[in-house]
């Protein structure tokens, strides 16, 4: 009995591994350079998280902006409000709005949590950002060395 249940935990285990590494799978970003990652986006900036709002689809809760207007194709698209501290790339701005959407390999901003972000515009404007476009949260392996990587590249707004 007892070697039946080593059996069915080792199964498990086995299971857990093959179904979690198909599902990082899915998440792997390409390596890309920071040269590459640089060219690829909008804006990039460093700020806080001060406000996170959930968008049905087809809706705004800024519905005063008609640019948030249109959904990003993503049922439910979250919508990021930052503090500003430095901008590298795209105007200088003390608050920036970013959509990204809630998935399995979304990004995912804790409040007040300084972070590296960059975002790309898609046709109305709209800044995105995803799991892949090397967003780096404070605390992360690499975040000072990739500020000043930033700041020595990019003219300092």
């Amino acid at each position: 009995m007892r070697k039946r249940f080593v059996s069915i935990g080792l199964a498990a285990v086995v299971y857990a591994v093959i179904s979690g590494g198909q599902a990082l799978a899915a998440c792997d970003c390409p390596d890309l350079s920071l040269d590459e990652r640089i060219a690829g986006s909008a804006v990039i900036f460093s700020g806080k998280p001060l406000m996170f709002a959930q968008i049905p689809a087809g809706s705004s809760p800024f519905h005063s902006e008609q640019s948030i207007e249109a959904p990003g194709g993503v049922q439910y698209d979250v919508i990021t409000l930052f503090q500003v501290d430095t901008v590298w790339k795209g105007e200088p701005t003390r608050r920036i709005k970013v959509r990204h959407d809630r998935s399995a390999c979304s990004v995912d901003f804790k409040p007040n949590a300084p972070v590296i972000v960059f975002a790309e515009a898609d046709s109305t404007g709209v800044l995105w950002t995803r799991l892949c476009s090397g967003n780096s949260a404070s605390g992360d392996a690499g975040y000072e060395d990739l500020k000043q990587g930033l700041t020595n590249r990019l003219r300092y707004n």
